[in-house]
């Protein structure tokens, strides 16, 4: 894969299956509009890796990761950017770790988004800035890159 082909890279993340049964057990979110996602971490996109963190993302491709999060937060659409929002579990301390080593990211709060709605965007919840304390889970993946995709 070369650089160009790159859309963004981070952790692939593993939510418990149970989690994910429980969500649609209840209908939510698709019977309230909401659209599921739970799956990666982003440490770094296209827009704004460095040679640093890409030869971290490199170095420690497909590698077992860690992390944990600790908060959820939530971001509604101004009404120029259409109608929605997005929900995103934090992770803490902004760390993803391959064995002992802190993987380095360009995103100012790693985190994991959750949720989308209506107009709104995975990319969005890099609009969250308010964060509620939850309990903490723990959860692992693998560090990966995604390729663009081809329109």
């Amino acid at each position: 894969m070369k650089v160009e082909d790159i859309e963004f890279y981070g952790a692939e993340v593993y939510f418990p299956q149970d989690m994910k049964d429980f969500w649609s057990s209840i209908g939510f979110p698709e019977s309230d509009g909401w659209k599921m996602h739970l799956d990666h971490c982003t440490l770094g996109h296209r827009s704004n890796m460095t040679v640093e963190t890409l030869l971290s993302a490199y170095i420690n491709r497909e590698e077992r990761c860690e992390l944990v999060i600790d908060a959820v937060g939530r971001y509604t659409l101004p009404k120029d950017k259409g109608e929605g929002e997005v929900i995103a579990f934090r992770v803490k301390n902004n760390r993803v770790v391959v064995d002992d080593y802190s993987m380095k990211g360009e995103n100012k709060t790693f985190h994991i988004t959750a949720f989308t709605k209506g107009d709104a965007k995975p990319k969005d919840s890099n609009e969250i800035r308010d964060w509620e304390l939850m309990g903490e889970m723990k959860l692992s993946g693998r560090i990966k890159f995604w390729k663009k995709r081809e329109n």
